[in-house]
């Protein structure tokens, strides 16, 4: 983060060589100075890597939360907290795919690129397929008011509990239908004939696929647009 103007910032070690390159390094941090930024501010590449890095940040964040799940909720909880969270982490796939196919036209023979550029062909199209009927409904909210009306329509189900309240406050909450209603709207667009558990466990495992291929493709990519930059040897 920023700091205040009034601080220093003081560089650790020997004074800078004429072929060392322009940023401090404390730890693991990569400091640019304030000239080098200006320089790169309006740099195409370097846009770039703030656009993907924007995307390796919320697929981060939603991996720990799929690999790391709230233990202290109730068990119903728990499970509406991985739905929702491979529901999130599925948006963010789908956002990031969209960041990178715009960045093609840039990189079109980058060798950096083409590990991004494999995420467009047929062997992810099912994976694609998956996190943009997602994103569209689940995490979209459908803001469109489409699917939520369809699928309450098509639902034919023993009981529909509606929401329960273990202690009263925020948090404690949970509203069971409308997470009936994207699992069961993505399952009736992807996965007919699917039980809700089997759906699930599919689900889980074809996002994680895609996102371990997307995130190690914007790995690479963003190591070879700063070897570009000439920020890292």
């Amino acid at each position: 983060m920023p700091i205040s103007r009034t601080r220093k910032i003081i560089a650790i070690g020997r004074k800078k060589k004429a072929n060392s390159y322009p940023f401090y390094m404390d730890k693991e941090v990569v400091r640019l100075k304030p000239k080098v930024f200006k320089m790169l501010r309006d740099n195409k590449d370097f846009i770039a890597l703030v656009r993907i890095g924007r995307c390796l940040n919320v697929l981060d964040y939603s991996y720990q939360l799929i690999k790391n799940p709230l233990s202290s909720l109730p068990e119903k909880l728990q499970a509406h907290h991985r739905v929702r969270t491979l529901f999130n982490t599925a948006g963010y796939l789908a956002e990031g795919i969209k960041v990178a196919e715009s960045l093609r036209l840039a990189y079109p023979n980058d060798e950096f690129f083409k590990p991004l550029c494999e995420l467009f062909g047929d062997s992810f199209k099912g994976h694609r397929d998956i996190v943009k009927a997602i994103r569209n409904s689940a995490f979209h909210l459908d803001h469109e008011a489409k699917s939520t009306a369809a699928t309450l329509k098509g639902l034919k189900l023993p009981y529909y509990d509606f929401y329960s309240e273990l202690r009263g406050e925020v948090g404690s909450i949970y509203f069971h239908l409308p997470d009936v209603v994207d699992l069961n709207f993505l399952m009736n667009d992807l996965m007919p004939n699917r039980s809700d558990r089997v759906a699930v466990e599919e689900l889980h495992k074809a996002i994680l696929e895609f996102h371990i291929a997307f995130t190690g493709a914007a790995l690479i990519f963003v190591k070879g647009v700063l070897k570009k930059l000439d920020l890292v040897n």
